[in-house]
């Protein structure tokens, strides 16, 4: 899913990835697939992929 070949991609429509992405970011406030892949396209940009792995971790885990 996430490594999706070497491509720097995020699965915004993921239910997963939008917990995640609005637990750490948005207060647990469930945001949508277009907020999280704008998101993740202006915070993280070409660091995406590697920094959903440990956001999809963490939030996991209960951190």
């Amino acid at each position: 899913m996430v490594a999706s070949m070497g491509m720097n991609v995020i699965p915004a429509d993921d239910l997963g990835v939008r917990k995640a992405i609005s637990h750490f970011y948005f207060k647990d406030d469930i945001q949508s697939a277009e907020t999280i892949r704008r998101f993740a396209e202006n915070k993280f940009s070409r660091l995406m992929r590697d920094c959903l792995v440990y956001l999809l971790m963490a939030y996991r885990m209960g951190l």
